[in-house]
């Protein structure tokens, strides 16, 4: 018995495949600072404006409401920071509290809340969304920011050692979904602040 042969018939003009490809290289900045949202210290300011110096860069602040009740002066302090840096930085709207802890992670009402904030604020490519706190605040808020017009630009604040391990340095942003921890996530690079 004979085997069958198979014939390659050449394929028209119009069907060709012409093989693509492209590489995405990420630059990004860590700092390691101390009193972030202090008036002399130009970390923060620096990590905004540091490849387009000329330009008024406009931000949001979610801060976790956990470090808020600890720093309870933090939300005016990050508001004094922006005025102070005001030539070259736009605070959008007064920062914001998130509820921390991993069961942040738990709420897709939550995550449509946010970025529904962010489009409120015409939050977008050229802007900044910051996170400042605990691991799954700042797995959450870059979720949010990650998936926000395919990727808005993110800055880190770490407050916990895990955050500074996992999240601040990382690139991983991700929230639960159906029963499983961190199913939903992305991998976008970011600034972060130590």
């Amino acid at each position: 018995m004979k085997e069958p042969t198979a014939q390659v018939t050449p394929l028209p003009q119009f069907q060709r495949v012409h093989q693509q490809r492209f590489t995405v290289d990420y630059d990004y900045p860590v700092y390691f600072t101390e009193r972030v949202f202090g008036i002399d210290n130009a970390a923060f300011c620096e990590a905004l404006s540091r490849k387009e110096p000329g330009k008024r860069h406009r931000f949001m602040v979610f801060v976790d409401e956990n470090v808020a009740a600890y720093r309870p002066d933090l939300l005016s302090d990050i508001a004094a920071y922006a005025q102070h840096y005001g030539q070259k930085l736009e605070l959008v709207a007064p920062p914001e509290t998130v509820p921390g802890g991993e069961a942040v992670k738990n709420d897709p009402q939550l995550v449509e809340r946010l970025q529904r904030r962010l489009l409120e604020l015409g939050i977008d490519r050229h802007s900044y969304v910051v996170a400042v706190g605990g691991g799954a605040v700042l797995d959450l808020i870059g979720y949010v920011a990650g998936t926000t017009h395919r990727g808005v630009r993110h800055v880190r604040v770490p407050t916990t050692v895990l955050a500074q391990n996992d999240s601040g340095v990382g690139v991983k942003n991700g929230v639960n979904a159906f029963g499983m921890k961190n199913f939903l996530g992305t991998f976008a690079a970011v600034r972060g602040l130590e």
